[in-house]
């Protein structure tokens, strides 16, 4: 029976491949989640500045 590091040691490319290969695979959808809590970040800091420069009008205004 092979021992694990034996394995790795033969076939490194392959390991080296393989590793790569899930990672972008794993990175895809989290980097499709991150793209829209951007956006939504985006928006919620554009209706946050609307409200205050809102706020700051009506304290002028009074």
């Amino acid at each position: 029976m092979y021992t694990l590091s034996y394995v790795l040691s033969q076939n490194k490319i392959f390991f080296v491949i393989y590793v790569i290969q899930v990672l972008v695979i794993a990175e895809t959808p989290t980097l499709k989640i991150a793209n829209k809590q951007t956006k939504l970040n985006s928006k919620i800091n554009e209706y946050l500045a609307q409200d205050l420069y809102a706020n700051i009008f009506q304290i002028k205004n009074r």
